[in-house]
């Protein structure tokens, strides 16, 4: 999920297997994220309107 009240923005995952979140800032500070999805091959694709751009996130496996 995106969590938009801190400066920049992150993104945050919750790992099922450690039980444990990770956070990583978002490069482009975020804005405001409205939308995202996954891809075919497991990255994600973010929809950051207060910037008018489109992320897309590497997953690492």
């Amino acid at each position: 999920y995106n969590e938009g009240a801190v400066k920049p923005n992150t993104l945050v995952r919750f790992d099922l297997k450690t039980e444990k979140f990770q956070t990583w800032a978002i490069p482009a500070g975020g804005g405001v994220v409205r939308n995202m999805m996954t891809t075919r091959d497991g990255n994600l694709v973010m929809a950051e309107s207060a910037l008018n751009i489109v992320a897309l996130v590497e997953v690492g496996k």
